[in-house]
């Protein structure tokens, strides 16, 4: 039995559950989903894949992955010993480290993990999704306002403000990163491949959206709001081009575009911490500015 610990917004949970669904199809294990932390963690919408995506998972925890006779695991190490008492029974636990994915989870011969991380990376997406993202298909519709905008050479812009300038922690972690220089270096480099870009701004912060961008000519979208969030994502994929944020809601946006000519242009720097692996974070087909 595999289970996954699910957390974050949107885009983090579909990174990590696309991972936990190529780990036990990879050891032909059940998968069940820890949604636990959604109890007492508020920042987001809960846990959004099936009104979104209608995955729905067994849920389940670290308490019930069945105990081993032998004692701690290879994929126990110095930094897992350290977490809570929960994870002391003799089980598999698995903790990505600094977005790095350590190969011994996939030799190790144990078929009973617990597995915690963000995994953002399409090396392990690509093999589930195959091409067509069938992992992830929207259950919703454009209405007649949004596909008269994204008929045109529509360019999704996504502009991530809220905590990533206002919440300390995330600002240092995130923050400065798509600045304007980046988004007017990407809108210019649109502009040299595409005939008559029409740009849509999809953003939590409206206001530093505009701020941002007011010397540029662009639609704003600006009714998805609280549970309805996740159609700015679902809009974003049905544009023709991307300008993405460093952010998993709008990763995603541009991954799940279909359009087989579709150009995303991507931040080249992910953290503004060195210590964190970035170098599987941006396909290579992206450019990145």
């Amino acid at each position: 039995m595999i289970v996954g610990k699910i957390i974050g917004g949107l885009g983090n949970q579909m990174f990590q559950y696309a991972f936990y669904k190529y780990l036990s199809n990879l050891k032909f294990e059940e998968l069940q989903l820890d949604l636990s932390c959604f109890c007492s963690y508020s920042l987001h919408q809960g846990y959004e894949l099936e009104k979104v995506f209608g995955i729905n998972v067994n849920s389940s925890n670290a308490i019930n992955i069945r105990k081993r006779k032998t004692n701690f695991p290879l994929l126990f190490n110095i930094e897992n010993r350290l977490l809570s008492k929960n994870y002391f029974f003799k089980s598999s636990h698995y903790k990505e480290s600094r977005f790095f994915i350590d190969s011994m989870i996939f030799n190790d011969r144990e078929v009973d993990f617990y597995v915690e991380g963000y995994f953002q990376t399409d090396k392990y997406i690509s093999k589930i999704i195959k091409g067509d993202c069938s992992l992830f298909n929207f259950r919703t519709e454009m209405n007649s306002i949004e596909e008269s905008l994204l008929s045109q050479e529509s360019v999704a812009i996504h502009i991530r403000g809220g905590d990533y300038i206002n919440n300390n922690k995330d600002k240092a972690l995130f923050g400065e990163i798509c600045n304007i220089a980046y988004y007017k270096k990407s809108i210019q480099t649109i502009q040299s491949l595409v005939k008559r870009p029409h740009f849509i701004v999809f953003s939590d912060d409206e206001e530093y959206a505009k701020n941002l961008l007011a010397e540029n000519e662009f639609t704003l979208i600006d009714w998805n709001k609280g549970v309805n969030s996740y159609r700015d994502m679902f809009l974003m994929s049905q544009c023709k081009h991307n300008i993405i944020a460093n952010s998993s809601f709008s990763w995603w946006g541009a991954y799940l575009n279909k359009n087989k000519n579709k150009i995303v242009i991507a931040p080249k720097k992910w953290f503004n911490d060195s210590r964190y692996n970035q170098s599987d974070i941006i396909p290579r087909r992206w450019i990145k500015n």
